[in-house]
């Protein structure tokens, strides 16, 4: 359970792989929001909650 996020953080930056190299660049802005949106939520969600609970 614990390793779901980080692989859904790698498998979305293989899937988008190529939204990154092409040379229409418009798509990986999206791709870069979704990547740290989910590495926000993995990393840094459960940090900020046990510091405003403490």
């Amino acid at each position: 359970l614990i390793f779901i996020a980080p692989l859904l953080v790698v498998a979305s930056g293989v899937a988008n792989l190529h939204s990154y190299f092409s040379p229409e660049y418009t798509n990986a802005w999206a791709a870069m929001f979704i990547q740290s949106g989910l590495v926000y939520a993995y990393y840094l969600l459960p940090l900020s909650m046990i510091v405003v609970c403490v």
